[in-house]
C-alpha cells in the first residue's frame, strides 16, 4: 500500500515532467523543479503529519523565487486535495 505522502510527491513529479521539468529532492521536504539547464522554476516546501500536509509553493519570476501558494490540507479533505492537484497542474 502506498503512503499518502508518496501520492502527493509523485503527483507533483508527474506534473513537472509534463512541463519538461525534473523534480529533485533537496532534503527535509524540499523539492525543486528544474529545467534542462538546472534553473529552478518551482520550489515545493512540504511537510507531512499524521493528519495533514502543508505545502508552500515558490515560483520563479523576474525577482527570483516568490511565494505563490501556501496550503494546509487535512488528509480527510478530498476536495482540497483535488484543488491542490489542479493548482499544481495550472502552474
Amino acid at each position: 500500500m502506498k503512503n499518502i505522502s508518496s501520492v502527493v510527491v509523485e503527483f507533483i513529479e508527474r506534473a513537472m515532467k509534463k512541463k519538461g521539468l525534473e523534480l529533485y529532492n533537496s532534503g527535509e521536504g524540499k523539492y525543486v523543479a528544474m529545467d534542462g539547464d538546472y534553473n529552478t522554476r518551482f520550489k515545493f516546501d512540504i511537510s507531512f503529519s499524521d493528519n495533514a500536509f502543508v505545502c508552500h509553493i515558490l515560483v520563479h519570476g523576474d525577482q527570483g523565487l516568490a511565494l505563490s501558494h501556501s496550503v494546509n490540507i487535512p488528509w480527510t479533505d478530498g476536495v482540497a486535495i483535488r484543488t491542490f492537484f489542479q493548482n499544481i497542474e495550472a502552474l
